[in-house]
């Protein structure tokens, strides 16, 4: 059974989302750093149809359940295990 994301992680994950919007280039490898054991993925924004959980300026923050087989967006933090940032065209 994989574990939700707590609302205090979410709260934690949002912050460093926002500062890290300046420093897109780096936000993957800094969040992987400060959650360890999250999955944290990066794909183009272009390529995601779903909204996003938290839109940014740099990239968007999406939430995913990685409990089964297939990963899946989802839009509720206690279904969460894990993020994606949905790079912007720079």
């Amino acid at each position: 059974m994989t574990m939700s994301l707590p609302s205090a992680q979410v709260a934690e994950i949002e912050s460093a989302c926002d500062m890290l919007q300046t420093q897109s280039a780096g936000a993957v490898a800094e969040l992987r750093r400060r959650f360890n054991g999250l999955v944290v993925m990066r794909v183009d924004a272009h390529d995601v149809l779903d909204t996003p959980y938290r839109p940014g300026n740099s990239f968007d923050l999406h939430l995913l359940d990685t409990s089964n087989h297939c990963v899946r967006l989802v839009a509720d933090p206690a279904s969460a295990n894990g993020i994606m940032l949905a790079m912007h065209a720079t």
